[in-house]
């Protein structure tokens, strides 16, 4: 640090907050009823809904790592994983990798996901029993469908 961030540091010390610190519910808002592109009507639907959640999550899953300039480490390319083929062996690692990137959202509590391999080795079928972090809304869960060209919901629960 330079003489001018330690200044800096210990001048934000000393400043009131203006606003309170948040507490539960957080109130994220809204948010565009999308997963791959905006739904005909542009409706919108609240952030911290079972459906919300559940399209935050294919996004993740569908967004290339790099591909957000604000954060070059979120998401995880399915799609293109699955260009190449995934073997059986290695779904249990491949959930364990997709539930910490969508564990990311701190909307999220706890992910269990199950994973089944379509006999073409390039399309997965997701079962996923979501818990999130405002106990209000409860657990849920959706099915999902990935293939190499594709992320879709395909019913969502609870």
């Amino acid at each position: 640090m330079t003489v001018v961030d330690d200044f800096i540091a210990a001048e934000l010390l000393t400043l009131t907050p203006i606003l309170a610190l948040p507490v539960a519910p957080f109130l994220y808002g809204s948010d565009l009823d999308c997963v791959s592109d905006i739904a005909e009507d542009a409706a919108e639907i609240s952030a911290d809904s079972p459906r919300s959640l559940a399209q935050g999550v294919l996004r993740a899953w569908s967004t290339p790592p790099g591909s957000l300039l604000d954060d070059p480490g979120y998401g995880y390319d399915l799609v293109g994983l699955l260009h190449s083929g995934v073997p059986t062996e290695h779904l249990d690692s491949l959930g364990g990798q997709l539930s910490a990137e969508a564990l990311r959202d701190d909307r999220i509590d706890s992910l269990n996901l199950k994973l089944t391999l379509g006999a073409d080795y390039k399309s997965i079928t997701i079962n996923a029993v979501l818990t999130p972090a405002d106990s209000a809304l409860g657990e849920f869960s959706f099915v999902a469908a990935v293939s190499d060209e594709l992320v879709a919901t395909l019913e969502l629960r609870g």
